[in-house]
């Protein structure tokens, strides 16, 4: 039996290396690891298990083209955060956009690609009839708007993947904050009770999920979208579960957008970044939505919860001592 190729980019980041672990276990598959520097020692980890590493980079269309040759399927991914600091929410957003095109053209123009998986999210504006938006969400969705209306042919053969709250994003972000007497506040410009679906520990779930998506085509094509959550909480169940995992005490802080935004020990452009996905986190899980589409889910997908990673058992798996201080 013929083996399928099958490309993954950004394969050295959470993403794009958790859907090339999970890849591997399939014998089916043939793994290609699209990655800037394929010296780097992450991508020579990549090359050592048998994945085929080669160069390619957003920007440069003609890169992509050469990397999606022969490729029966392949997963897309683009890095908002990469550029916020250099460029802010707009540049960034832009380039995002551009590189996602990038990638859209490279993937139509490949005649044996069969299935392409994007890394999207909900476009809020458009969601929220314009009384909501966040960067990092809409511009990868103006991809989406794209790869429908531009390359029709293209749309026929993508799934749409939208990934959910990194369990990791606690473990990284700036809002954790130690106290008086060991205590140590999550600082949020919302409510307590604002809820996203969670996509709990990424470097896992994303994996299991995108082959999921890529097992089922009769169900997840043409231009299906996937919604890749483990479970939905609000953010203070969020953090009792950081509590009880870490044996800390954890209270919620909650601060208006404008003060969160000054006080965001990042920078002032992250901090906004931040408000507005947590602004959009207010208005519930049910606006993780497009309208007239059916969003199919882990139970869609026949994915049963012992193969994930929930938010609980994440911050049980993840070191905190970078963040959290005895």
């Amino acid at each position: 039996m013929t083996r399928k190729l099958i490309v993954v980019f950004g394969a050295t980041g959470n993403q794009g290396g958790s859907v090339v672990s999970s890849l591997l276990q399939n014998k089916a598959y043939v793994v290609r690891a699209v990655t800037r520097d394929p010296a780097s020692d992450k991508s020579k980890a990549l090359a050592a298990k048998g994945v085929e590493v080669v160069a390619g980079d957003l920007n440069d269309p003609k890169s992509l083209i050469k990397a999606f040759e022969g490729a029966h399927a392949a997963y897309g991914v683009t890095d908002f955060f990469a550029e916020l600091s250099t460029l802010g929410a707009n540049g960034a957003m832009d380039l995002e956009i551009q590189q996602g095109k990038n990638l859209a053209n490279a993937a139509a123009a490949t005649p044996t690609l069969e299935h392409y998986v994007w890394s999207s999210l909900p476009y809020i504006k458009n969601t929220t009839k314009g009384t909501a938006s966040c960067p990092h969400f809409d511009g990868k969705a103006q991809v989406d708007e794209y790869i429908m209306s531009h390359l029709p042919d293209l749309a026929k053969k993508t799934t749409f993947f939208w990934p959910g709250y990194y369990a990791t994003n606690l473990a990284s972000t700036t809002s954790l904050v130690r106290q008086e007497l060991g205590k140590y506040a999550w600082v949020l410009p919302c409510s307590p009770n604002a809820s996203a679906p969670m996509a709990g520990l990424t470097t896992i779930n994303v994996g299991v999920f995108v082959s999921a998506i890529l097992a089922k085509p009769e169900i997840t094509l043409p231009s299906k979208y996937v919604l890749g959550s483990v479970e939905t909480l609000t953010m203070k169940r969020t953090l009792e579960l950081l509590e009880e995992a870490t044996g800390v005490e954890m209270v919620f802080v909650q601060k208006d957008t404008e003060d969160f935004v000054a006080w965001f020990p990042a920078g002032p452009v992250f901090g906004k970044e931040l408000a507005l996905n947590m602004n959009f986190f207010e208005l519930g899980p049910g606006v993780w939505s497009k309208s007239g589409v059916k969003v199919l889910t882990k139970e869609d997908l026949g994915i049963k919860d012992s193969q994930l990673v929930s938010t609980k058992q994440a911050f049980e798996m993840i070191d905190w001592s970078p963040v959290i201080k005895a």
